[in-house]
This record gives structure tokens, sequence and C-alpha cells, in this order.
């Protein structure tokens, strides 16, 4: 039995290290030099670089995030329930609420109200945002809160975002590759040597449609605006 495992171990290592195994040169007469030529790129000489393509456009959701709270947590994160003049939120409290956003042209079914005894979590959604309507809606919520007096708006965070970002991809993709080529040009201009033909292409996405804020970039008047961003990495073939 030992006799015969060694025997076929060493059938596997004389495969392995068969010159029928090595990679043959692309231009081998080789009956396997294509799938060499797949696998194995021999003395070729490369060069590999990072393209970056960042594309920006106007975003066409705002998601405002708005929590109400029956304790003002400016003085303190003290637990309201050790507060006895802090009374809970109540179903009346949420329909009051609702009943404002809606006044403020926001449709019912893009208002999500989270309800617990002392704070209440609201979510709006807002179609094709501007950041002037978005900064009146928070100051007009602010105003809201501080003349009813039962409650205080306690926080606020947005994010912005483009439901259908297929076309600003595109654009992206073709701003890395086209990236990859000028920096693998200025590489291959500093050897001396000229670029050759594509050998390889990774594509790497680094981004989300979805910014970090829905402040606009010009100041605050304007659209608030997503940027996406796509890499590829790619390796060329240099030439003398």
């Amino acid at each position: 039995m030992k006799r015969l495992l060694l025997a076929s171990l060493l059938t596997s290592l004389s495969c392995a290290i068969s010159p029928a195994t090595q990679a043959a040169p692309i231009n081998s007469t080789d009956r396997h030099a294509d799938r060499h030529a797949q696998i194995y790129m021999g003395d070729t000489p490369m060069a590999t670089t990072y393209g970056r393509g960042i594309v920006t456009a106007p975003a066409d959701t705002a998601t405002l995030n708005y929590t109400f709270s029956r304790y003002d947590y400016s003085y303190g994160y003290s637990d309201p329930s050790e507060t006895t003049d802090v009374s809970n939120f109540a179903l009346a409290d949420r329909d009051q609420i609702l009943a404002f956003f809606v006044a403020q042209g926001i449709p019912q079914d893009q208002i999500t109200i989270d309800l617990n005894p002392y704070d209440m979590y609201v979510t709006l959604e807002i179609s094709n945002p501007d950041q002037a309507s978005l900064v009146a809606l928070e100051d007009a919520t602010r105003q809201f809160t501080e003349a009813d007096g039962s409650f205080y708006f306690t926080n606020n965070y947005s994010t912005c975002s483009i439901e259908e970002f297929t076309a600003l991809e595109t654009e992206a993709r073709a701003e890395a590759i086209a990236d990859s080529r000028s920096r693998i040009d200025a590489m291959a201009s500093a050897v001396g040597a000229r670029v050759g033909s594509i050998l390889s292409m990774i594509e790497i996405h680094g981004y989300m449609p979805v910014s970090s804020s829905c402040n606009a970039p010009d100041g605050g008047i304007g659209v608030p605006e997503v940027t996406i961003e796509l890499g590829v990495m790619t390796s060329f073939e240099l030439i003398d």
C-alpha cells in the first residue's frame, strides 16, 4: 500500500514539472498556446494602474428625519420618566404633527411617524428637493413646535439620493477608463515605452448614490447633488 501511494505521488510530481505543463510563449506553436496565453503572461512587459471616475448629479429625493421629544435634551440626557411634568406622547400628538406636515404640502403617503412615549420620529420623503425649500420646512417646523410649547424639535438629519443611476454609472465608468489610459500613457512615456493592448481590467465599485447630507453645492440656495465614484484597475502591455 505504501509503495502504491509513493508511486502515485511521484507520478503527480513528474506531471507538475513536466515541460508539457510549462507556460509556453504567446507565439509558441505549442497546441496549448492559446490556453497558456489566457493564464500566463510570461515575459510580456506590462504596467498596471487605477483610474477613477467621479460624477455628480442633482438629487431626485431627499429623506428628512425629524425627532420630536417631550423632554428638552439640550439641557442634558436625564430620563424623561424621572421628570414629573413630562407627559407621554399620544395619538392626538401624532395626528397634530401629521396634519402640520400635510399642510406644508407633503403627501401623507410620504410621511412616516414612529411614536413612543417620550419621542416621536418622523421620516419625510421629498421629491425633487431644493435647498431653499428644505431650509424653509425646517424653519417652519421649529416655529410650529415653539408655538405649541408641549414638545421640542430635538434633532434632524437628511440624506439625498438618486433612484435611477445607471446613466451616471456609465458616465463614471467611461471617465475611469479614460483616467486609467491617461495614467498608463504617462507611465509608459516615463520609461520610454509605448502602450500596447489591454491585458486585464477589473471594475471597482467605490460609491453609493446617496449623499451624507442635502446641502447644496452653491452655498445653500440650489439643488442638492449626489456624487458617485467608480474605479477600474487596468493592466496594459508595454512595447519597447
